[in-house]
């Protein structure tokens, strides 16, 4: 024979509030999702409430990052990236974002540090090269920065402004054929990039007029 259970259930007790680690998980994927839906100053507050929780979060830190980034806070940002760094050395995005501020603020050097950190973790990352390449063509090292836009366009064939990147840099070393190749293949992928076609039009034009030059005479012994 068996029998139900007849007494009532006792009223639930109170639910044990969350762990800090929990809370502040929480706390960035809110945090996330409003950076997401463009909520920049909503997403700071729930991110740096995460970092509170939880400081040890190389997460936390580099989405706060993110978000500081997107408001146009530069040097906190940077604080931001830089202590996800020391939580977690490899990490590759955070190496990545870092060097992208630093390449704004004129800190070349240390910007291409960082982007060949991000290339020693992940080499097969086109944004890291095409950034490294943005670098040293800042430090007028043409070649090396030729070579890593191609890196990031031999990793993604698609990729626009690597493309562009790499034309312009050809451009400027008076490779009028390799700049046309590579704007076109910028305009294919996207039609109306506007600084292409400028430049499109500009290495068309120099190609024209070295094709129609005379050809230099040869020096004569007087």
């Amino acid at each position: 024979m068996t029998q139900n259970a007849v007494q009532p259930r006792a009223a639930p007790g109170p639910r044990p509030k969350p762990l800090p680690k929990e809370a502040a998980d929480q706390l960035i994927n809110e945090g996330t999702t409003l950076l997401k839906q463009g909520d920049a100053d909503a997403a700071v507050v729930k991110l740096q409430q995460a970092v509170k929780l939880n400081p040890n979060d190389e997460d936390a830190h580099y989405d706060l990052g993110l978000a500081l980034a997107r408001k146009g806070e530069r040097a906190a940002a940077e604080r931001e990236y830089a202590e996800a760094l020391k939580i977690y050395p490899d990490y590759a995005e955070a190496h990545n974002n870092l060097g992208n501020l630093l390449l704004a603020d004129g800190k070349l050097d240390d910007a291409i540090t960082h982007f060949r950190a991000a290339l020693q973790i992940d080499p097969e990352d086109p944004m890291a090269y095409n950034n490294l390449g943005h670098a040293l063509a800042r430090q007028h090292k043409t070649d090396e920065a030729i070579a890593a836009f191609a890196d990031a366009i031999r990793l993604k064939p698609d990729y626009v402004e690597a493309h562009y990147n790499l034309g312009a840099a050809r451009l400027s070393q008076q490779d009028l054929d390799g700049a046309v190749s590579e704007f076109e293949a910028t305009l294919r992928l996207k039609p109306d990039f506007e600084p292409a076609s400028r430049l499109l039009a500009k290495a068309k034009q120099a190609r024209a007029q070295a094709r129609t030059q005379p050809p230099l005479e040869p020096f004569s012994n007087q």
